[in-house]
């Protein structure tokens, strides 16, 4: 008879995140940032070459018997809790995380604390160029003016709280999404890797700032171009957003979450489809863009947030993460 270990499906199979590089010395084990103590060296290395390919709880209580049964399940436990065994695709954060690992970087955590050693950073980067022969230049240009969808934009911080964006407005603004069927052929109005669309959107409306829409979490169906509510009593706070995104959600009148389902590409293009789907969202926030601003419509891409405090709320399968994230409201009156 199996072991069933509380808190845990037994039939699921968890695996070491690449996100974590794990060091024993003389027993004491450290995974990450996280400190496990001497009592959890003796089973390393081998419970990292067991989770490679995958193992159950069960599996791996049977494996070491001759440690406390008590002490091995806290321990499986808390790795589960920590995202070090994991049973389910990696959020974007979790992947390149690890990349800093690998990366020199020159500048120090005071480089973003002070504002002249900041400024004096970012107009190095945005003022970079390879180091070439310009005698080769060849200067361009621009004698007609972009329209104002282009040469307006900017990103807003603060939007009218005063007035609700009326159901026209979220009409136009969401349907850019939309399926279109025509001859047969089903398209969208962006591209995506193989034709496949694997991102999701769901939208947070908050009470009273859209017209006929009450506040909760709906999911955006491109088929028939409609919101469907997922949650009603879904209630979205400031404290699932970083410090320096707060006010921009206080602010806002919706939330677009973009949702990577890899059940739709992975299947036709491995590990890789993850990538595309980052490329499919710039796309579609790009999309958007375009159309808020023909619409008065300002948005801000606010990047991390702490999804896993709200998470909870959309009912997403272990092959679905929060690719991005976007607050929209309309642009303040100036």
């Amino acid at each position: 008879m199996k072991k069933r270990l509380s808190g845990y499906d037994s039939n699921k199979r968890y695996f070491w995140s690449p996100a974590f590089d794990c060091v024993n010395d003389d027993d004491h084990l450290r995974i990450g940032a996280f400190d496990f103590g001497g009592d959890a060296g003796g089973i390393f290395p081998e419970l990292y070459y067991i989770t490679q390919r995958g193992a159950t709880p069960c599996e791996m209580m049977q494996r070491f018997t001759s440690v406390d049964p008590g002490k091995l399940e806290k321990l499986i436990k808390e790795l589960v809790q920590k995202r070090v065994l994991v049973s389910s695709i990696l959020s974007p954060s979790e992947i390149f995380e690890v990349q800093s690992r690998m990366f020199k970087n020159e500048y120090d955590e005071e480089t973003f604390l002070n504002p002249a050693r900041l400024e004096e950073y970012r107009r190095k980067q945005l003022n970079r160029r390879p180091n070439l022969n310009e005698t080769g230049k060849i200067l361009l240009e621009q004698k007609e003016a972009y329209p104002e969808l282009i040469s307006q934009r900017r990103t807003y911080r603060t939007f009218d709280t005063d007035h609700r964006i009326s159901m026209k407005t979220l009409s136009q603004l969401m349907s850019v999404f939309r399926q279109v069927c025509s001859e047969g052929e089903i398209r969208y109005y962006y591209a995506s890797a193989g034709g496949l669309y694997p991102v999701d959107i769901y939208v947070y409306a908050k009470d009273n700032r859209v017209e006929s829409v009450q506040g909760g979490l709906y999911y955006y169906s491109p088929i028939d171009n409609s919101l469907v509510l997922a949650n009603s009593s879904c209630v979205i706070t400031e404290a699932a957003h970083l410090f320096t995104n707060k006010d921009i959600f206080r602010s806002s009148a919706l939330s677009l979450f973009f949702i990577y389902n890899a059940d739709v590409s992975m299947p036709k293009y491995g590990g890789m489809a993850y990538f595309y789907a980052c490329i499919d969202t710039g796309l579609m926030v790009g999309a958007l863009t375009a159309v808020a601003e023909l619409n008065d419509i300002g948005i801000c891409s606010v990047g991390s947030m702490e999804f896993d405090r709200i998470k909870k709320y959309f009912h997403l399968n272990e092959n679905q993460t929060l690719l991005h994230t976007v607050e929209a409201g309309l642009k303040p009156k100036i």
